[in-house]
């Protein structure tokens, strides 16, 4: 387990149980932490302030969309993050491949990769693809 300046702050049980935005389970610290990002391929689990989990941009790929044949145009949509996330206004910009870039109106937090970013038009789904 690491902080965000790569010094080593303790020890995790695997990958497989933290998730980003996470507080409990990480040991004792002398102030609030959150896991904000976890590397998989390095085996570490980086923790930070929560104020390191707000972000105003993701990628999202493999997407699907409903109500065109695909995004020809940076457009705006309310882009939801996970279930019970309000949504936030953005920009999603397509990308050569069958992805795009989203660019939040304001920083989000807790933007996890794995998880679904779904496009919205009012109150009708547009499309939706995955966080990377």
């Amino acid at each position: 387990m690491l902080n965000t300046k790569g010094e080593k702050v303790g020890e995790h049980k695997g990958i497989a149980f933290y998730t980003i935005g996470q507080r409990r389970g990480l040991g004792a610290h002398n102030r609030p932490v959150y896991v904000v990002s976890i590397n998989a391929e390095k085996n570490k689990v980086i923790i930070g302030d929560n104020e390191e989990l707000y972000s105003d941009y993701l990628t999202a790929d493999k997407i699907n969309w409903i109500d065109r044949e695909k995004l020809k145009e940076s457009t705006e949509f309310n882009v939801k993050i996970r279930y019970r996330h309000k949504g936030s206004p953005a920009e999603v910009r397509p990308r050569k491949d069958s992805g795009a870039d989203v660019i939040f109106k304001n920083p989000q937090r807790a933007i996890t990769p794995g998880q679904a970013a779904v496009f919205y038009s009012g109150d009708r789904v547009s499309g939706g693809g995955w966080i990377k």
